[in-house]
């Protein structure tokens, strides 16, 4: 049904891309207002490990609006997005690979605080880490036509260790929130 060493040798190419990949940690990002444009081409740059076809774009300008218009995260200031955008896209991005917009919703709430966003970007940039990990080790270390397990188990270890670093984010929001 799958073609093993066809997924293999995508996910060996993948594990060796990522292996040079880390997303920006908070001070890394821009400090300064950017515009719609100027943020899709950083996040093309910073998302560049998502898998995607050639021709589509990492996020696109209706996504980012709708983003903001159904209050999945705050509005630009004077059309510019500043660091605190970023950190949220980013996130976005990264989780809408297997979780739904609902589910985003509910592990990143709107309404918070720069410092609480800086927490749970802080947070998840190490889970990207390990889930870049538990990709690699999932191809065999890099051994051609090896691939420990079929797509589905590959697709619930991720899924569950994003789900994992969303929950223990959002748990050191609530903690902050309720103090």
């Amino acid at each position: 049904m799958y073609d093993n060493e066809l997924i293999s040798g995508k996910l060996r190419r993948w594990s060796n891309y990522l292996h040079k990949h880390n997303l920006p940690e908070w001070e890394q990002l821009p400090d300064f207002g950017l515009y719609m444009d100027q943020v899709q081409t950083l996040l093309a740059q910073y998302l560049s490990f998502l898998p995607q076809d050639s021709d589509e774009q990492v996020i696109t300008t209706s996504a980012i609006n709708n983003y903001v218009r159904t209050g999945i995260m705050p509005p630009p200031n004077r059309k510019k997005y500043e660091r605190i955008h970023i950190a949220y896209l980013i996130m976005i991005c990264s989780l809408k690979q297997s979780l739904s917009m609902s589910e985003i919703q509910k592990i990143i709430p709107s309404g918070l605080s720069e410092d609480e966003i800086r927490s749970a970007y802080t947070d998840f940039c190490p889970a990207v880490h390990r889930f870049r990990e538990l990709l690699c080790g999932a191809c065999g270390g890099g051994r051609k036509g090896h691939l420990s397990g079929d797509g589905r188990r590959l697709r619930r270890r991720c899924r569950d260790t994003e789900l994992c670093a969303a929950y223990r984010s959002n748990c050191k929001l609530f903690k902050a929130s309720h103090n």
